[in-house]
């Protein structure tokens, strides 16, 4: 339990900390605790998170010269020294689907990050963002994090971030907490979220997940693979070694070198096939063409024997396109021509097949990365909620397994501090005096308790931006309750004292040491 008192005076500050040190077999076992000591001009910042087993403890150690005391303090911290993450900050996210249920699915997050980090909650590169449907502050309590990917956007108001969710329910609203407020290395990572992913990096493609029987017509350099050739020898430039069997979007980045006439023919496609070793232009074709005259000639989606076409690609900038694949379709967007091409066709699985023609060497065609991710018809609901701060009960918890959030600073003289946060609506308080009133004989019991104590004898007064109450006599006393709720046998009590002098170092409470 934690009764709490505040009463300041004198120039040395006098903190009072009665309670019983309880260390779970956790903390004997599994960590290592160790002590530090808190000298003249040291600051220490205790993060949120470092004691999850032990207890704190706290000592006062006064130094007396010649019958007068100094303004030196010594505190003594016992914590548990732990690898485990301390979060400060999180955002609660309720995320529903309205269509079918999907498992392992990639969601995306658009959040503004850019506020975040200008309130010196988040990391400036938003390395510390972590996602999980744990309620729990503390990272070992998680049992693991959900894979993401910081698409785009860091410190802006619309950061792109993909989160692979196990279960989208249509059934449920499922609750996830973006955490942050940590320093942490980023874990932002594509292949963990997509069923698919390759941005082409290094000099060569990745074997497991790309065949092809055309090395000699097609290059891996500065992030991106680069096609030229002739498809109508039947080249498979890429493959992928694995199939796909579930609804999915096939989408990427990608570029033709040239367009215009027969002297222009570029020729750049993606295509969704039944195996891996099928040759071009069977299946499921989305292509570009840049020549403008012929067949196909422009943006073309081949469906076995038949063809869909919209205009020709007269632009050699990088363009975004998506193919999607459900139980009887498939339509192909791309962000040039801002439109759809749809067939009908039914097969699963699928692998992907990546082709360029260009009729020559001095021609290219390019894609900077690929990725396959689940798809549903209708995007799911998502709704934000407003940022939580983790803020630690007390000093000293009053379980092993909870943390708090205080900064101790020395300087050698003056006041010193120590600042910790409270939590009004903790189970285990029982009264909460801030003393902050500075006028009148009542001062309000922020636990809900007894509503209000009275004061007798004790007077108000304001220094140094604090107000406190003044105990000048042996009848100054603040009275609570009765109440059933102090019927207890066991208690922890804190509070902040300034002793007039070394002889006042006893406090009484009800008439007992």
């Amino acid at each position: 339990m934690h009764p709490f008192l505040i009463l300041n005076r004198s120039s040395l500050l006098f903190f009072l900390l009665f309670h019983s040190l309880f260390l779970p077999l956790s903390c004997l076992f599994q960590e290592v605790c160790q002590l530090f000591l808190a000298q003249r001009h040291l600051s220490y910042r205790i993060r949120v998170g470092s004691s999850l087993y032990c207890l704190w403890e706290i000592f006062y150690i006064m130094t007396i010269v010649n019958n007068s005391m100094r303004g030196w303090l010594f505190f003594i911290i016992l914590f548990v020294l732990t690898s485990a993450y301390s979060f400060t900050y999180r955002i609660p996210i309720d995320v529903r689907s309205s269509a079918e249920t999907v498992n392992q699915y990639q969601l995306l997050l658009v959040v503004d990050t850019a506020s975040l980090i200008s309130a010196g909650h988040m990391s400036a590169d938003c390395s510390d963002i972590r996602f999980t449907s744990s309620q729990s502050w503390d990272f070992s309590d998680w049992g693991g994090t959900f894979p993401y990917y910081i698409e785009s956007g860091c410190n802006t108001s619309e950061t792109k971030i993909w989160v692979k969710l196990p279960t989208l329910s249509n059934t449920t609203t499922e609750r996830i907490y973006m955490y942050y407020g940590d320093s942490l290395p980023s874990a932002s990572d594509p292949s963990s979220v997509f069923d698919f992913y390759d941005d082409f990096l290094g000099e060569t493609i990745d074997s497991s997940m790309w065949y092809t029987n055309a090395s000699s017509q097609f290059s891996v350099t500065n992030g991106y693979i680069t096609m030229w050739g002739d498809w109508n020898g039947n080249a498979i430039v890429l493959q992928s070694v694995i199939n796909f069997t579930t609804y999915s979007v096939v989408e990427g980045r990608w570029r033709i070198g040239q367009y215009g006439g027969v002297e222009n023919d570029t020729d750049l496609s993606v295509g969704l096939v039944h195996n891996n070793t099928i040759f071009y232009y069977t299946d499921i074709w989305a292509i570009y063409d840049g020549q403008g005259s012929g067949t196909p000639g422009n943006k073309s989606l081949k469906c076995m024997s038949s063809t869909f076409s919209s205009d020709q690609i007269k632009s050699t900038s990088w363009h975004n396109f998506e193919i999607l694949r459900d139980s009887s379709s498939v339509r192909f967007w791309d962000d040039y021509t801002d439109s759809w091409l749809n067939c009908s066709l039914e097969f699963f699985p699928f692998y992907i097949s990546l082709a360029g023609d260009t009729d020559s060497i001095d021609r290219h065609a390019y894609i900077d990365w690929i990725r396959v991710r689940k798809y549903v018809s209708s995007d799911p609901i998502v709704s934000y909620g407003i940022e939580e701060q983790r803020i630690g009960p007390y000093v000293t918890p009053s379980s092993g397994t909870n943390s708090t959030d205080f900064i101790f600073s020395y300087t050698g003289g003056g006041n010193h501090s120590v600042l910790f946060y409270n939590d009004f609506s903790h189970d285990g308080l029982i009264l909460w005096l801030p003393l902050e009133e500075g006028y009148g004989n009542k001062t309000k019991d922020y636990s809900g308790h007894v509503d209000y104590c009275s004061i007798d004898g004790a007077t108000w007064e304001f220094d140094n931006g604090r107000t406190y109450l003044n105990f000048s006599g042996s009848d100054s006393y603040v009275k609570c309750g009765p109440t059933d709720t102090f019927k207890v046998k066991t208690f922890t009590l804190e509070m902040w004292v300034y002793p007039d002098d070394d002889y006042q170092k006893d406090l009484m409470f009800n008439g007992k040491h």
